[in-house]
């Protein structure tokens, strides 16, 4: 049985593959730009769920 991603490890690689940059995502999101820089270069262990929802449905968004 294929093993579920949790939220934070669905949003890092569906960050990883997003051709936006770190600006363009925190206008979409509107979560910190140096935040999520710190996520990207996973310098952030334990990030709060309500900015990795925001990130997530900025990613997950139709517009990209």
């Amino acid at each position: 049985m294929a093993t579920q991603k949790t939220l934070l490890e669905e949003t890092l690689f569906l960050l990883d593959n997003d051709k936006r940059n770190a600006m363009e995502l925190s206008r979409a999101s509107g979560v910190s730009y140096f935040w999520i820089l710190k996520i990207k270069r996973r310098e952030t262990v334990d990030p709060g769920v309500i900015k990795i929802e925001k990130l997530h449905k900025a990613l997950t968004s139709v517009s990209k």
